[in-house]
């Protein structure tokens, strides 16, 4: 059981490719084979979920050069819909450790903001937190000055899903994938 729920057929799961009901339909089958009562008439019990999707091709291209989604960047699930070259700001990670990001978002209006999170792990749980809160505050709804957040990571780059959506995209994009300096940032996402 566990391989085929598991398995490709099933992919994931997930309600992309019809994951979802393919495995509710072999948890069904399984059921009546043992003879388990269902629930309800069919064995289903319905439910909605909401999801932030983004349908069609998206891009993103640092000084002119296409990263490749799941390889150079994972969009965050949350992220907003954009299109435009943008001009890079780059935040200290010290700053968002320490500082009301008000001034910052001042300074940065238009542009698309650039966070090394690199040196994080060499932070104290104080300063983890500023930098973590702030982030946070950056995906506020009031917040409308910023274009989007690119954060540069040498970490796994993963994907989820989520039932709201942010005002801008938000990138996790691999540090080895871009230049050393960012001059102009194209971005094409849009969401639903």
């Amino acid at each position: 059981i566990i391989g085929t729920l598991c398995s490709s057929h099933m992919h994931g799961r997930g309600y992309v490719k019809n994951g979802d009901a393919n495995a509710a339909s072999y948890i069904r089958r399984e059921f009546q084979k043992i003879g388990l009562s269902p629930y309800t008439p069919d064995y289903y019990q319905p439910f909605g979920i909401r999801v932030n999707t983004f349908p069609g091709a998206m891009s993103l291209k640092i000084n002119g050069k296409s990263l490749i989604a799941g390889r150079d960047f994972m969009i965050d699930p949350s992220s907003g819909g954009y299109s435009g070259k943008i001009e890079p700001f780059y935040v200290p990670l010290h700053a968002l450790a320490h500082n009301n990001i008000d001034s910052l978002l001042a300074v940065a209006k238009g542009k698309v903001l650039i966070i090394d999170t690199r040196l994080l792990h060499g932070f104290n749980a104080n300063d983890k937190a500023g930098v973590n809160s702030n982030l946070n505050k950056l995906f506020a709804p009031l917040i409308s000055s910023i274009k989007a957040v690119i954060e540069l990571t040498d970490e796994k780059l993963s994907f989820g899903i989520s039932s709201v959506a942010y005002a801008i995209p938000y990138f996790r994009v691999r540090a080895l994938a871009c230049p050393d300096t960012i001059l102009e940032v194209s971005i094409n996402v849009r969401n639903q």
